[in-house]
């Protein structure tokens, strides 16, 4: 994290181009690093999420005609619901913290400082903060919603795209075991012994996640298009 003479983030030419990270971002990213390291959790991002205005998030909807084909209108809501996770979570940073992999650490620390963030900084810093995409509950989301879309989708092209994408979904999210030639997607937090995600170090979390954000890049991309 690099900060100039008088305070501001800097974004390096490279970053700049790789990650588009709006002038607002980079407050955001700021005011949290700061706030973060003052108060003995220094953050380190790898990732700073994709823009509002990018390709995948602006201007698009769903492909109603292909995708909503003979969906009842509860698995028409879960389609809404499940592209509004896919959003968020590619909207969301990657960032490792002080705490690596000790859990309990952290949620005293979130426990102590999360009312803090919000007075001092505002919900767009606290809701970037928690969008995290290391975060578990930011992978569970989205798995789960992979794993209700394709069953949902009666669309047949879409379907099939969407379960070779389910198979791809790392194994540290899976189960060993197969049931109808396809991995069981685990809670991670209550299946504990079915799944590694949890105990993986920093490294090996980032390198899980890309592979996760990279599978729900593609989600996003068969279910929606331009808006015109």
């Amino acid at each position: 994290m690099d900060f100039n003479p008088d305070g501001n983030f800097v974004v390096s030419q490279k970053e700049n181009i790789l990650n588009k990270i709006s002038e607002k971002k980079a407050e955001i990213v700021k005011e949290l690093s700061t706030f973060c390291e003052e108060s003995d959790n220094s953050l380190d991002f790898v990732d700073y999420g994709l823009e509002k205005d990018s390709e995948l998030i602006k201007n698009t909807k769903i492909k109603e005609g292909e995708v909503f084909e003979d969906l009842s209108d509860l698995e028409k809501e879960e389609v809404i619901e499940g592209v509004e996770s896919f959003k968020s979570f590619l909207k969301g940073p990657i960032f490792t913290d002080s705490f690596h992999e000790n859990q309990k650490e952290r949620n005293n620390w979130e426990d102590e400082n999360e009312i803090k963030i919000i007075e001092s900084m505002g919900g767009d810093v606290f809701n970037y903060f928690k969008t995290n995409r290391l975060r578990v509950n930011s992978c569970q989301s989205v798995l789960n919603f992979l794993d209700i879309l394709s069953e949902d989708i009666k669309n047949s092209e879409i379907k099939d795209k969407l379960v070779l994408l389910r198979k791809e979904i790392p194994l540290e999210f899976t189960s060993k075991e197969l049931a109808d030639n396809e991995y069981i997607i685990h809670s991670i937090e209550k299946d504990k012994d079915a799944v590694i995600y949890h105990v993986l170090n920093d490294k090996g979390k980032i390198e899980v996640v890309k592979k996760l954000t990279k599978i729900v890049k593609k989600a996003l991309s068969l279910l929606t298009e331009k808006s015109k």
